[in-house]
């Protein structure tokens, strides 16, 4: 889902690769990356909860939906405070959902949090930091609330 830092493995960064500075054009790269992904899933759980019958479940999906439009903004705002115009709208909305996607939507937000602890590892500005940090902590709680919701929302 998102461009690690060892782009030709394919894989999580590791610890030698993370003490390496890191130009701040790869993190307004990487940033924009999560932008992408970030508007999926806004799209992804906006969809969720137009689709569900359950009230408690449209609730919390829309809920995840607007935590996730607050981490756009905040993504564009460190776009523009690491390179000083504002982030390409270069993004699609688009989602197929399915039981298989709902089960995808936990995995995806671990997948997530790890992402925004690589970036966070790579930042020094502590601006950026705790904007990061914030939104680590709403992916941890996605990946919580995705878990029941999945039991909740789907075995009516």
């Amino acid at each position: 889902m998102y461009p690690y830092i060892n782009e030709e493995k394919n894989i999580f960064a590791s610890e030698e690769e993370l003490e390496v500075q890191i130009p701040s054009q790869r993190i307004a790269q990487l940033i924009n990356q999560a932008l992408i992904e970030e508007v999926s899933s806004v799209y992804l759980y906006d969809t969720l909860a137009d689709n569900s019958k359950n009230e408690l479940c449209t609730k919390q999906y829309r809920s995840i939906a607007n935590d996730d439009r607050f981490h756009i903004k905040l993504l564009k705002e460190m776009y523009k405070d690491l390179t000083g115009i504002d982030p390409p709208d270069n993004w699609e909305d688009s989602a197929n959902i399915d039981i298989k996607t709902v089960n995808e939507t936990i995995l995806n937000e671990i997948e997530t949090a790890k992402f925004y602890r690589d970036l966070l590892a790579a930042v020094e500005e502590d601006f950026l930091k705790d904007k990061i940090n914030y939104i680590i902590n709403d992916k941890q709680n996605h990946a919580i609330l995705n878990t029941y919701l999945l039991t909740v929302c789907f075995n009516e």
